[in-house]
């Protein structure tokens, strides 16, 4: 049996790297706006979305969402940005290679690894077995803070004192 070369799952749409040209649009966006949230509502993004972006919590954005964030607000060209495939953003170290889960194998990139097959039966116990430590835990935890409770009130005379 050949085996087939796998497709990025994002294959067919084209990426540009976050880097300052991004963040130089944020800027002219804010500028233009004022507040974020009218950015958000003018760039058609959620304002999570937006402030993700902003964090630099991700390392490219779609063409579809640059395009999108540029005509609906009117700030920026779209000319100015170069984009890439997924497989080039992956060549390029800037993406991980995904992920394939085949059966029991784990397949990343060249590196294949295996998860340990378990039955129905094993699955059961281990969660029932999960259940449980979680459980005596909770209530190890109960009882000590119930004991330092009392430890902060003693007996004295003929009532109770802090």
């Amino acid at each position: 049996m050949t085996e087939h070369r796998r497709l990025h799952p994002a294959h067919g749409e084209l990426y540009t790297p976050i880097g300052p040209q991004f963040y130089e649009l944020l800027d002219q966006l804010h500028r233009e706006y004022g507040s974020w949230r009218i950015v958000a509502w003018k760039t058609e993004l959620r304002l999570k979305q937006l402030r993700t972006l902003r964090r630099g919590e991700r390392k490219a954005i779609s063409l579809r969402v640059l395009d999108r964030m540029i005509t609906t607000s009117g700030v920026g060209n779209l000319n100015d940005f170069i984009f890439f495939t997924a497989e080039d953003l992956v060549k390029l170290g800037i993406w991980k290679e995904p992920r394939y889960v085949s059966g029991n194998k784990r397949i990343q990139g060249s590196e294949i690894t295996e998860a340990p097959i378990m039955t129905r039966l094993e699955r059961e116990r281990l969660g029932r077995k999960k259940r449980r430590d979680k459980i005596a835990k909770r209530k190890k935890r109960e009882k000590l803070e119930a004991k330092q409770e009392a430890a902060k009130w003693k007996r004295r005379g003929d009532g109770w004192f802090r």
